[in-house]
């Protein structure tokens, strides 16, 4: 992709690349998901329910927006430059526990988990998200929303751990 020119582009790829962290060439989602879960463990772990939910659906708006203008501007269905939707994912694994290190360390661990080997419907999403004969914001919705998918599997079984007393 060419480097943006107008300002909208450049908020567009700041966005989407969590700062231009999407651009480091060894493993670029496990950097965005790492970006995620330090923001939430240093800045949003101890806020409220509703500033969570709040600060998610501000977040992942305009991560959808500076996504499907990324995928506007390429060919490719999902290039591994756009991390936002691995921030978003981490959020969700982490909103479902207690705000320790241990279980941060756990939701990070378990998304990239469910993130990398995408089993059954997180695949299926992100299978649909690569099809030619989706639309742009199909594919932008895919996109996201396997990562989220992820998300709520490994908050999931954060809160099974929880549940169990493991942390």
């Amino acid at each position: 992709m060419k480097r943006p020119v107008l300002l909208l582009e450049k908020i567009a790829w700041s966005v989407a690349t969590c700062g231009g962290l999407g651009t480091i060439p060894k493993m670029p989602g496990t950097c965005g998901a790492l970006f995620g879960g330090l923001l939430w463990y240093f800045f949003f772990s101890h806020t409220s329910i509703t500033f969570k939910i709040c600060l998610f659906l501000c977040f992942g708006s305009i991560g959808f927006w500076a996504i499907f203008r990324l995928l506007q501007q390429t060919d490719q269905k999902d290039p591994s430059y756009i991390v936002i939707d691995e921030c978003l994912g981490q959020w969700i694994a982490l909103a479902w526990g207690p705000s320790t290190i241990e279980a941060t360390l756990s939701a990070f661990f378990l998304f990239r988990l469910f993130d990398i080997k995408k089993w059954g419907p997180i695949r299926a999403i992100d299978n649909l998200s690569k099809r030619s004969e989706v639309s742009l914001s199909l594919a932008t919705a895919c996109l996201i929303g396997d990562d989220l998918l992820a998300g709520i599997c490994a908050g999931f079984c954060v809160k099974l751990l929880d549940f169990f007393s493991i942390f």
